[in-house]
């Protein structure tokens, strides 16, 4: 818990200076680009089209006389009805993949007519009114593409005179340039429930963009009972935000949960809590539950629920243990839910070796050449919080597969200080040939015995720097990115446009990797009564922490000697209760180099090395 302590105070000081000198980069700034073709877009939830209840009406665009088409704008590009499967669709974007698409799809290709387009304003609307008499709850799924890069507005509209139009928003939130294949689930209850007439409509407002395309519609008896995560969050540290992967010698614990639910139920629903389990493998570890129960949420409204992260209930993964966990939310509620299986979600993550990650998987791609002002030598890449001493050996990127075949990148690291981002390594220019690209690339920084060595409780920033601007001025390089994930994108990433720094919504696929080290074994030594844990951190500084165990009481003491064998701390630590224990060890006085611990319980002991670099 001190360390934790330590966290907090540290990471507040560098938070707020870290909020002072970036700002995030301006919409306009971002170029329209052609999608990568091996993007693997984000399923924004997993509900099947068909939600709950009977189906009123449904429709697959096989019978284009179900639709009228129109347009309120002169710029001649309207909806239509495509069978197409050309790739180029959208400028790159790409033909919808639903379930029925092969016998139609709804198409609105705003990238088409060109940056002349001027304003566009289209809709395809139901052809007959459908009547809803007797139904007090109704919704709408339809499976769909989207990808949006200016302001663009994508609605369903809902009219029950065929006049006059309420306008639902979908896709509100969507990351610029980015598609997204996923179900849409509406409850439209408040605007049509029990009416004998009622028209459904798409409608496409913006200025020359990408696309939208629909298919597979089906409306349905809507949930009376029905609350849903959006999503889920989990913080490191302080403001550390979340980590995919840690070393097992750079853990840290988990400051902060939170999760946005929805109620997309008919009625008002009480009493909503929220749970969380924490589980190594299939063990459950920890467990906590809210802040305080949520006395009500309205139909159709959304809020956060947060956890209860009191100091009594902070989880850390074990010290220097290769693990992978998952955190699983329940949100539950008086009333019995009739979805139940979209009120539970799970983030996971992994401690192993040497990898420092932020990235859950691969949903878009970026990098400076993405933006009006990117040159050659902008930079791309991830900040990160590292709370112990330890050596860096490389970074990672996934370069994607429309980076420019020849251009060249250096890898760099910086040190996120009080005033100033600090260069602390960078790698050789490396040049890109077609083996790199779609894929994984690794390059070890260029070291010299002391920078590689990071300091304690400091914030890095860790990316590559690009040039591609004399091979073609057209290309660019670019590395995968999450913009799906449980990110707070303003502590996770970061670009660098001349001198100018910002974040980004979206999570380079950067990784730093620290120097392997093959532990004496891994994870927890037995000896008989005692079991005893490597030190951490491992490189020392001026503390490091054992932690051991015994099965029954015992008088224990730790005697550490040098290299030569030279006693330099002899410690009784008394009298000690079966059960788990953690000595702080003051290595303040001690020179650099290699040391050897022994620790004794009773007749029981055990050897250990450390070592301690100033």
């Amino acid at each position: 818990m001190k360390k934790t302590l330590l966290f907090l105070l540290i990471a507040t000081f560098s938070v707020s200076v870290f909020g002072q000198m970036v700002q995030q980069v301006p919409d306009y700034k971002l170029k329209k680009s052609h999608a990568v073709k091996d993007d693997v877009y984000h399923l924004t939830n997993q509900m099947s089209t068909k939600a709950f209840g009977d189906t009123l009406w449904q429709n697959d665009f096989s019978n284009a006389s179900d639709w009228v088409i129109s347009n309120e704008t002169s710029d001649n590009q309207n909806w239509v009805i495509s069978t197409s499967t050309d790739p180029s669709i959208g400028y790159n974007t790409g033909p919808i993949t639903s379930t029925t698409a092969a016998n139609g799809y709804a198409l609105f290709d705003s990238d088409a007519v060109g940056t002349t387009a001027g304003t566009q304003n289209a809709h395809i609307t139901t052809a007959s009114p459908l009547d809803f008499t007797g139904v007090s709850g109704i919704a709408i799924t339809f499976q769909q593409r989207y990808r949006r890069w200016q302001t663009t507005v994508v609605s369903v509209g809902i009219s029950t005179d065929g006049t006059t139009w309420t306008y639902i928003p979908v896709n509100v939130g969507v990351p610029m340039s980015t598609a997204i294949v996923d179900d849409i689930n509406l409850n439209l209850s408040t605007y049509c429930a029990n009416q004998p007439q009622v028209w459904i409509r798409f409608n496409y407002q913006g200025n020359w963009d990408y696309a939208w395309m629909i298919d597979d519609i089906y409306v349905i008896e809507a949930a009376d009972n029905e609350i849903l995560i959006e999503k889920s969050w989990a913080t490191f540290s302080y403001r550390a935000g979340f980590y995919s992967m840690m070393p097992r010698r750079q853990v840290q614990p988990i400051i902060t949960y939170k999760t946005a639910i929805f109620n997309n139920g008919n009625n008002d629903q009480t009493n909503i809590d929220l749970g969380i389990e924490v589980f190594k493998g299939t063990e459950l570890m920890h467990t906590l539950g809210s802040t305080g129960v949520h006395a009500q949420l309205n139909s159709l409204l959304r809020d956060t629920i947060w956890g209860d992260t009191s100091f009594t209930t902070i989880f850390e993964p074990e010290l220097d243990m290769r693990a992978d966990y998952s955190i699983v939310y329940t949100v539950t509620q008086a009333e019995t839910d009739q979805m139940p299986l979209d009120n539970i979600d799970t983030l996971h993550f992994s401690v192993v070796d040497s990898v420092l990650a932020r990235d859950t998987r691969r949903t878009t791609y970026t990098g400076p050449a993405r933006y009006t002002d990117g040159v050659d030598g902008d930079f791309i890449g991830v900040r990160g919080y590292v709370p112990y001493s330890d050596t860096v050996a490389s970074i990672s990127c996934w370069i994607t597969s429309n980076s420019l075949e020849g251009g060249s990148i250096i890898g760099r690291l910086y040190e996120v200080t009080s005033t100033d981002y600090v260069p602390v390594l960078e790698t050789n220019m490396y040049d890109l040939d077609s083996t790199d690209l779609g894929g994984w690339l690794t390059l070890p920084y260029i070291t010299d015995g002391v920078s590689e060595l990071t300091a304690d409780d400091a914030f890095y920033i860790w990316g590559i720097e690009t040039y591609w601007q004399t091979v073609d001025p057209n290309g660019g390089i670019y590395v995968g990115a999450d913009n799906a994930g449980p990110h707070e994108y303003n502590y996770s990433s970061s670009l660098r446009l001349g001198t100018d720094w910002y974040y980004i919504d979206q999570v380079p696929m950067c990784r730093l990797n620290f120097k392997y080290v093959t532990p004496e074994s891994v994870g927890t030594l037995n000896t008989n009564n005692l079991n005893v844990a490597q030190n951490f951190p491992n490189p020392a500084n001026n503390n490091t922490e054992i932690s051991y165990s015994l099965k029954t009481s015992e008088n224990v003491s730790l005697t550490v000697t040098d290299i030569t064998g030279k006693a330099v701390a002899s410690i009784n630590l008394g009298k000690q209760n079966d059960g788990k224990h953690n000595y702080s060890l003051n290595t303040s006085n001690f020179e650099s180099g290699i040391y050897f611990y022994t620790l004794t319980a009773g007749n029981n002991s055990k050897n250990m090395k450390m070592t301690v670099v100033k």
